[in-house]
């Protein structure tokens, strides 16, 4: 009982440090997000892509309709399949991931970037539904 504690306080404490030093060392203020409010009013409209990059197990168990899976470990070698005359809306569970990603396509040349604010786990808290 007493390790299954420890286990869960030290993932507690990763998770929290590791979003800590990504907001001081990134600035998340100043990267461009999408509120999932907003998301979800323009899935029907053309001008986007939805880029989901969490890994495939994690995207097939669940994810946005209509979002593509490119796992954050292969985004850099299948970036010249993305568009550059649209935005790219970037998606992960937490928004951790979709920030570096941010980060690697913009330092790339990347201009129409956007970050799902709070990632998968916020919307779902709004009751927003998932493809299967």
């Amino acid at each position: 009982m007493r390790l299954i504690l420890l286990l869960g306080l030290i993932t507690f404490l990763v998770s929290f440090f590791k979003k800590l030093l990504l907001k001081t060392r990134i600035g998340l203020e100043n990267i461009p997000a999408i509120e999932p409010e907003e998301l979800r009013s323009t899935l029907s409209k053309p001008g986007h892509v939805l880029i989901d990059v969490r890994n495939k197990l994690e995207y097939k168990s669940k994810h946005i309709s209509g979002s593509q899976n490119i796992p954050f470990t292969n985004l850099k070698a299948q970036q010249h399949n993305l568009p550059t005359d649209k935005t790219i809306i970037l998606i992960c569970s937490d928004q951790v991931k979709s920030v570096q990603a941010y980060k690697n396509l913009s330092t790339n040349g990347f201009l129409q970037l956007k970050v799902l604010k709070g990632g998968l786990n916020n919307w779902q808290k709004l009751g927003y539904s998932f493809d299967k």
